[in-house]
């Protein structure tokens, strides 16, 4: 990933996508573990959004396997972050 082109791509349509940046093992585990909460969350309160018209804000768990290592110290991805922020 080249962090210039992502920053340039969030300042242009206001997010980037990260195509194969974090191994797939970790985000199928992940997913895994919040779908059955996303379901039984939208069950029940899909109908109140709390963030806005069909938006919602549902809080993931802090601890494996939706927390990775490799999801929040990526230094790619903290260079794109860092890079919008003003930082490098």
């Amino acid at each position: 990933m080249i962090a210039n082109q992502k920053i340039s791509e969030i300042q242009r349509r206001g997010y980037c996508v990260l195509r194969s940046q974090f191994p797939r093992d970790a985000v199928e585990a992940c997913r895994d573990a919040f779908w059955p909460l996303l379901l039984t969350y939208l069950s029940s309160h899909g109908h109140e959004p709390n963030r806005g018209a069909h938006r919602h804000f549902l809080p993931m768990h802090f601890t494996p396997p939706c927390f990775a290592a490799e999801f929040f110290f990526n230094t790619e991805v903290l260079d794109v972050v860092c890079g919008v922020m003003g930082g490098k």
